[in-house]
């Protein structure tokens, strides 16, 4: 009978079709809402907002504040352990160090600029018992403004383990538009350790120059700190200063120039060895003497091989996360090791030691 009527089959579809829309909205109404990511979440839980501050362009050594919100979007009370800068440029303060369901506290921001120059990337981190973001990231961007740019870029002229006998250059250009003419003068280094030639409207460009620094010939094996400091012409920057960094190898050379632990747990047992020899041939030498600076850890003295071979041996325990050292490095923990040998013009070799206490 419905084959005569092929219409009817149409219609019994379209009824079909509408029953099941029907069906298809009742159980979208009846669906629960989808998890929100706030006081319904089960314990504390932190966001910060913003969670990036944007200082935008700004010049060197100039400060910067901001003040952004430290919220427990959770249903349990949120507790403050540590707010850490990753960078000492960057101060932060936190009148709470706990905060309950729904509560929220300012966190101010204080970013100084320094000698950096272009894009700057900062952390800050937010460490609390939120289990799913222990520790939370908030980021503080800015663009120094640089009246002379140095290139390569820094502010710091290293050279390292220079072989004995061996001079070290570097050369850096200095460039402005803040003048048409740059003038450049060097006006104090440690004429000792480095010679310092500066050449103005280098290739044709009249505002560049070029720094050029040289180790002086035979220079005593050691480590040289120092400042190269320069005069311009630039308003703005009229002094532009350097931070020299010099290794001079003897005779005898270290297997390292840094130790480093890595991160550690506090009083954790740490242990480890720098070896001495001679840098090549015949050298009659003998470590007379070895100490540390760093509070929990010893040396002691091994000459596995008279003229050979002599290994330094650290040992000891990290300090506690919160002694004043810790708290006011950051946990991070930053020494040195010094090897006293009976070589004249070597007597002293130096070695960094560092190590990071985990929170």
């Amino acid at each position: 009978m419905l084959k005569s009527y092929p219409w009817l089959w149409i219609f019994i579809l379209i009824l079909a079709a509408a029953g099941c829309q029907q069906d298809t909205d009742k159980e979208a109404e009846n669906l629960p809402p989808p998890p929100v990511r706030g006081l319904e979440s089960s314990g504390p839980m932190v966001i910060v907002e913003p969670d990036t501050v944007d200082f935008g362009p700004m010049p060197q050594n100039q400060t910067r504040t901001a003040e952004v919100l430290v919220k427990n979007i959770g249903s349990d009370i949120l507790h403050i352990k540590k707010i850490h800068p990753s960078c000492g440029c960057t101060v932060v303060d936190l009148a709470v160090d706990e905060l309950a369901p729904g509560e929220s506290a300012p966190l101010q921001i204080e970013f100084h600029s320094k000698q950096f120059g272009g894009p700057q990337n900062k952390l800050i981190y937010v460490i609390t018992d939120d289990p799913q973001t222990e520790q939370y990231k908030v980021s503080v961007l800015a663009d120094v403004l640089v009246p002379i740019r140095p290139d390569p870029p820094g502010r710091i002229i290293a050279m390292r383990r220079i072989l004995k006998g061996r001079i070290e250059t570097r050369e850096i250009v200095l460039a402005t538009e803040e003048v048409s003419e740059l003038k450049v003068e060097p006006t104090e280094y440690n004429a000792e350790v480095v010679q310092i030639e500066v050449e103005n409207g280098v290739d044709g460009d009249p505002q560049k120059s070029l720094l050029r620094v040289a180790t002086v010939p035979d220079l005593a094996p050691g480590m040289y700190r120092g400042t190269i400091m320069l005069e311009t012409n630039v308003e703005t920057m009229p002094k532009m200063d350097f931070a020299l960094r010099v290794e001079q190898l003897g005779d005898l050379k270290t297997d390292r120039t840094l130790v480093s632990f890595g991160i550690v747990q506090p009083g954790q047992q740490m242990h480890d060895t720098v070896v001495v020899t001679p840098q090549a041939g015949d050298v009659e030498f003998r470590v007379t003497g070895a100490e540390i600076d760093l509070p929990g850890l010893s040396v002691e003295i091994e000459e596995v091989k008279p003229n050979e071979e002599t290994r330094i041996h650290i040992r000891g325990a990290a300090i506690a996360a919160d002694s004043p050292a810790a708290k006011e490095s950051g946990g991070r923990i930053l020494g040195r090791l010094l090897i006293f040998t009976d070589l004249p013009d070597q007597a002293e070799i130096e070695v960094g030691v560092k190590y990071t206490i985990r929170s």
